[in-house]
C-alpha cells in the first residue's frame, strides 16, 4: 500500500501503477502457461507423430523382408532343390557350382519373387556344409562367402519350426569383397522341408541396404536437436549405426523402461550431462525400439521464445501504462489544484469561486464549494445581526431598569408632598404603591414562593381598598405547609383584577 505521507496525485499514480501492472502480469503469466501448455501439447503430439511414422515404415520393411523369406520357405523348387544338395557328398565345393541347371533353376525362383521393383537388397539360401545360392550383386569371392555362411551367428536365434525370423543389426555385407562391403541389414530364418520332413535344409537371409533404414529415420529438423534411436532388445544400435555406441544406447534404453510407450519422459543423459525429453514406441513386427529424444532447452525452446517475447511486451505495456496513468493522474489533478488555490484566495466579501473546468466532478465540487461560502457568509451576517439584537436588547434592559427607579422617584416625590399637606393616606398609598412595583420589577425570576405572591395580593387589596373603602373587605387564610410552595409570579394577581373588573363594575 502507498505511503501515508504521500500526496494525493502520488497515492493515485503509486495505486493505479501497481494494479495496472498486476493485472498485466497475471494476464501475461496465464497467457504463457496456456500458450506452454499449447507447445507442449504440440511438441508431444510431433514426437509421437515422428515414432509413429518411423515405426510403421520400419514395420513395413521388417514385413517385406519376412513375406519374400517365407515365399522362399514355401518354394518346393527350392526345398526339391537342396534335399538334393543335402545329399551330395562333396562339401569341399558348392552343390550349385557344380549343378548348373539346379543353380539356374533356384536363380529363376529368386528372380521372380524378387522382380516386384527388387523389393530387397539379395536374397540367399545356405547351409552349414557351405551350400548356398544368392542373388544380389555378383560374388567375387565364393570360398570366403562359404566360410562366412558356416559361422554360428546365422544359426543362433533360429529353431527347426520354422516359426521365428531372426533379425540382424546393421553390419558390413558377407557376401561380397570387404573392401566393396556396403553396411546391410538382414532377417534370417530357417529353411525348412514343409513339404516332406519338416527337416531343416539351411538358412534364409533376405538383405536390405542399411540406406533404407537411414531414410526412413532422417528427421526433418534443421536445427538438428532431435536425436533418433533404434535399438533391438540386445542393445545393439540399429539406426544411427557406426555414430552411437553401445554404453549410449543402454542409457537410453535404460531411460526408456522408466516409462510407458508414446509417454513423453524426462532423463538426465549422465554421459553428456544434459537433460532431455524422450518418447519411445516399439515396433510390432521386429524386437526394435525406437527411441526420440531432444535436450530439453530444445523441447522447450519455443516456450522459452515466447516467455521472452512476452515479458518484452509486458515490460513494454506496463512502461506505456505507467506513462498513460501519469499523463492522466496529472491532467486529473490540475483542476484540483487550481480549485486549491481559488479555495486559498477567497474572502467573504468576495467569496464564488470562479474555475474554468470540463471535468463534471470539479464542477459539482465548485458549486459545493460556493454553496458553502455562501451559506458561511448568510451566517456571519446572521450572527452580526444577532449580536445588533442582542446589544439592543441590552439596551432596552437598562432602559427598563432606568424606569422603574423613575417610578420609585416620582413615588417618593408623591409621599412627601403628602407629607407636606399632612396627608397620611397618600403616605400610605405611595408605600403601597412602591411596594406592588418593586415586586412586579424584581428580577428573581419567574417563580417565587405562596407566601411572597399572598404579600403582593394583600398589598394589592389593601391599595385597592383605598377607592372601594367600606365596600370591599377581605380575608387570607393558607395553611402553613403551602407557605413555602413555589408557584407563578403574580398568579393571583389577574384573578384579583377580574374580580374588580366584573363584582365592582356596577360601583
Amino acid at each position: 500500500m502507498p505511503p501515508r505521507n504521500l500526496h494525493f496525485r502520488r497515492k493515485v499514480f503509486v495505486f493505479y501503477s501497481f494494479l495496472v501492472s498486476g493485472i498485466l502480469i497475471l494476464l501475461c503469466s496465464f497467457f504463457f502457461i496456456f500458450i506452454f501448455d499449447i507447445l507442449r501439447g504440440k511438441a508431444e503430439e510431433y514426437f509421437k507423430q515422428v515414432l509413429e511414422k518411423v515405426a510403421s515404415n520400419l514395420d513395413n520393411v521388417v514385413l517385406t523382408l519376412d513375406v519374400v523369406s517365407t515365399q522362399l520357405v514355401a518354394s518346393s523348387d527350392l526345398q526339391d532343390a537342396f534335399t538334393k544338395a543335402g545329399e551330395w557328398q562333396n562339401e569341399s565345393e558348392n552343390y550349385f557350382d557344380k549343378k548348373l541347371q539346379e543353380r539356374k533353376k533356384a536363380m529363376d525362383i529368386l528372380i521372380a519373387i524378387n522382380s516386384a521393383k527388387d523389393r530387397v537388397k539379395r536374397l540367399s539360401i545356405f547351409n552349414r556344409s557351405g551350400t548356398f545360392v544368392s542373388l544380389g550383386s555378383e560374388l567375387e569371392d565364393t570360398d570366403r562367402v562359404r566360410q562366412n555362411i558356416t559361422q554360428d551367428r546365422w544359426y543362433t536365434g533360429t529353431d527347426t519350426r520354422g516359426t521365428f525370423y531372426k533379425l540382424l543389426p546393421p553390419h558390413l555385407d558377407d557376401w561380397v569383397k570387404e573392401g566393396d562391403a556396403a553396411t546391410v541389414f538382414s532377417l534370417v530364418r530357417p529353411f525348412v522341408a514343409t513339404y516332406s520332413s519338416y527337416a531343416t535344409l539351411g538358412t534364409i537371409e533376405v538383405q536390405q541396404s542399411y540406406s533404407m533404414l537411414a531414410d526412413i529415420c532422417r528427421l526433418d529438423d534443421p536445427r538438428g536437436s532431435l536425436k533418433l534411436l533404434v535399438v533391438d532388445k540386445d542393445m545393439n544400435v540399429i539406426y544411427p549405426y557406426g555414430s552411437v555406441t553401445s554404453e549410449q544406447a543402454k542409457i537410453y534404453s535404460e531411460s526408456a523402461k522408466r516409462a510407458s510407450p508414446g509417454e513423453i519422459y524426462s532423463f538426465h543423459n549422465t554421459l553428456s550431462g544434459v537433460s532431455e525429453y524422450a518418447c519411445f514406441m516399439r515396433t510390432m513386427s521386429s524386437p526394435w525400439t525406437v527411441i526420440l529424444s531432444q535436450a530439453r532447452r530444445d523441447f522447450l525452446g519455443p516456450a522459452y521464445s515466447i516467455l521472452i517475447f512476452l515479458f518484452l511486451i509486458c515490460i513494454v505495456v506496463i512502461l506505456a501504462s505507467l506513462l498513460a496513468i501519469f499523463l492522466v493522474t496529472r491532467s486529473l489533478m490540475i483542476p484540483l489544484q487550481e480549485l486549491r488555490e481559488s479555495v486559498k484566495s477567497i474572502t467573504l466579501e468576495d467569496p464564488p469561486i470562479n474555475l474554468p473546468s470540463s471535468h463534471n466532478e470539479i464542477e459539482l465540487l465548485k458549486d459545493a464549494f460556493n454553496d458553502m461560502l455562501r451559506r458561511l457568509k448568510d451566517s456571519t451576517h446572521q450572527i452580526i445581526q444577532a449580536k445588533a439584537s442582542e446589544g439592543h436588547a441590552h439596551f432596552l434592559a437598562l432602559q427598563a431598569e432606568i424606569n422603574p427607579h423613575f417610578l420609585y422617584n416620582s413615588i417618593m416625590s408623591i409621599s412627601a408632598a403628602g407629607q407636606e399637606a399632612g396627608s397620611r393616606k397618600v403616605q400610605i398609598m405611595c408605600a403601597q404603591l412602591s411596594d406592588i412595583f418593586r415586586y412586579i420589577a424584581s428580577s428573581d425570576g419567574a417563580k417565587t414562593t405562596m407566601k411572597d405572591e399572598l404579600h403582593h395580593a394583600e398589598t394589592y387589596l389593601k391599595f385597592i381598598k383605598w377607592r372601594y373603602e367600606e365596600l370591599l373587605d377581605f380575608s387570607i387564610d393558607i395553611p402553613d405547609a403551602l407557605q413555602g410552595v413555589r408557584v407563578g409570579k403574580l398568579l393571583l394577581q389577574p384573578i384579583i383584577e377580574n374580580c374588580f373588573s366584573h363584582g365592582f363594575d356596577k360601583v
